[in-house]
C-alpha cells in the first residue's frame, strides 16, 4: 500500500494531483479474484487465498486511510452512537443470539450512525464484517440457545429440555451469509456501482489527455510499478528474515504473479478519487489512469502466470 502511494506524491508533487495520493493504494477485491481465476484453473489455491487475504486488509487500510485523512468534520456524538451499536453488536454474540434479523437491525442503525458521523458509511460494513462468527458451530455449542431459542420461535415439546441443532445451524455464520448474499453482490450491486460510477467517456480527446495529465500517467506507474514491487518486494523479505513462508505449490514466479494482478482494480480507487479532488477533471484523469493500469496489469499478469516455467 505504501510504495504505489509514495511514487504517486512523487510523480504529482506539487500539483493538484497532489491531493490524491491515497488513490492508487487500494486493491480491488472482486476484480482482483475475479482476474486471477479467468488466468486459469491450473494455479495453485494458495495463490487465490494469498490474493484475497492480501486485498481484504489493503481494502482495510483503505477505508482507514479514507476515514483518517478524506473525511469531513466528524460528528463525536454520532461516533459515539456507532461505537455503543457496534458493543451491542458484540453483546448480542456473547449472548449467542443467532436470529439474523436483529442483526441486520443493528446493522442498519451502526451503518447510519457511521454515515452521519462523517465517517465514510463503508467502515461499518468492515466493522461488522470482521465480528461476523466465521468458525463452525458445535452441536454442544448450539445446544444451550439461551435467547436465540425465543427468538427464533423454536418449538419444543414438552419434555424436550432442547431441540436438536439443525444442519444449518452448525455452518459459521459468516458461511451462510456469503452464500445468500452472493449472487446479489457479484450480479446485481458490484456491476451497478462500476457502471454507475465509472461515467467516462472514452474518445480520442480523453485518451490523448491521458498522455498529458500527471494524475492519469501517475496512477500507471504508482498502481503497476508499485503494487508489482511493493507485494513482490516485502514478500521476499518476510521469508527471508523468517517472518513467513510460501504457500505450498507456490513459487516466486505466482508472487510476482498476485502482485501484477493486485494492480486491476477500479472501485474502491475510484471512491477515494471523488473524496480527494473536487476538480471533475482529475476526477476523469483519475478514471482513465485507473482504467489504463488495469489492461496493462492484466496484460502483464497474463503473461507472467500462463507462460510455463523454464524447463516445462
Amino acid at each position: 500500500m505504501a510504495l504505489p502511494a509514495l511514487i504517486f506524491a512523487g510523480l504529482t508533487a506539487g500539483g493538484p494531483g497532489a491531493t490524491g495520493w491515497g488513490v492508487p493504494m487500494a486493491t480491488d477485491i472482486a476484480f482482483a479474484v475475479g482476474a486471477l481465476a479467468l488466468l486459469g484453473p491450473r494455479l495453485p489455491a494458495g495463490l487465490t487465498v494469498f490474493l484475497l487475504t492480501l486485498a481484504i486488509v489493503d481494502d482495510v487500510g483503505s477505508i482507514i486511510v479514507i476515514a483518517l485523512f478524506y473525511s469531513d468534520t466528524i460528528d463525536a456524538a454520532a461516533l459515539g452512537v456507532a461505537l455503543l451499536l457496534v458493543g451491542a453488536v458484540g453483546a448480542l454474540k456473547g449472548l449467542d443470539v443467532r436470529w439474523v434479523p436483529l442483526y441486520v437491525l443493528v446493522g442498519v442503525a451502526v451503518w447510519l450512525a457511521i454515515l452521519r458521523s462523517g465517517v465514510p458509511a463503508t467502515i461499518a460494513g468492515v466493522v461488522l464484517g470482521l465480528m461476523t462468527p466465521a468458525h463452525a458451530l458445535s452441536p454442544a455449542s448450539v445446544g444451550p440457545r439461551r435467547i436465540s431459542k425465543a427468538l427464533r420461535r423454536s418449538p419444543v415439546r414438552s419434555g424436550d429440555r432442547d431441540p436438536p441443532a439443525r444442519p444449518e445451524e452448525l455452518q459459521p455464520v459468516a458461511e451462510r451469509l456469503e452464500q445468500s448474499l452472493h449472487p446479489y453482490t457479484s450480479y446485481v450491486v458490484l456491476p451497478l456501482f462500476a457502471l454507475g460510477n465509472a461515467g467516462l467517456v472514452l474518445d480520442s480527446q480523453t485518451l490523448a489527455g491521458m498522455f498529458s495529465s500527471p494524475v492519469a500517467r501517475g496512477l500507471v506507474v504508482a498502481r503497476v510499478a508499485g503494487k508489482l514491487v511493493g507485494i513482490t518486494g516485502f514478500a521476499w523479505l518476510a521469508v527471508r528474515f523468517g517472518i513467513a513462508s510460501l504457500p505450498a505449490e507456490i513459487g516466486w514466479r505466482h508472487i510476482t504473479g498476485a502482485g501484477t494482478v493486485a494492480a486491476v482494480g477500479f472501485t474502491v480507487s475510484l471512491f477515494v478519487a471523488e473524496r480527494a479532488y473536487s476538480d471533475p477533471a482529475l476526477v476523469d484523469a483519475s478514471k482513465v489512469g485507473l482504467l489504463a493500469a488495469s489492461l496493462i496489469a492484466a496484460a502483464a499478469a497474463t503473461l507472467v502466470l500462463r507462460t510455463p516455467p523454464p524447463g516445462k
